[in-house]
């Protein structure tokens, strides 16, 4: 299992500092740590945000599920990730680092990370 660190702004919407989630280990390192840089899209079932990996940095998307449909949705997401586009990963595609997840405040919350490869500005 990995776990990752995700730091917030404090402008962001769940109003959270810091969030700890788990999930397979896709990483080299047991402990990711990654601080939030900007909100790039929110509804009510998800969230997007563009963030960094603390130390060596990476440009990472988080995709926040927060419902159960949402979740539903990363967790095939992920599996796609994981096996039919797994040979395609940092040159077609984006990097695949996981899908993370954590129940937080009575709310099942999963977050699939990739590497950050657009130009949103």
């Amino acid at each position: 299992m990995s776990t990752v660190q995700i730091t917030f702004n404090e402008d962001e919407y769940w109003r959270l500092k810091q969030l700890q989630m788990t999930g397979p280990r896709f990483t080299d390192t047991a402990v990711m740590k990654i601080d939030t840089i900007e909100e790039i899209s929110h509804n009510f079932h998800t969230t997007v945000y563009g963030g960094q990996t603390q130390g060596p940095r990476t440009l990472l998307v988080l995709k926040f599920a927060h419902s159960a449909k949402a979740l539903e949705d990363l967790q095939r997401e992920a599996d796609l990730y994981q096996n039919q586009l797994s040979r395609l990963q940092g040159t077609v595609i984006p990097m695949f680092y996981g899908l993370f997840e954590v129940v937080y405040d009575a709310i099942h919350i999963g977050c699939l990370i990739l590497e950050d490869g657009g130009d949103r500005h």
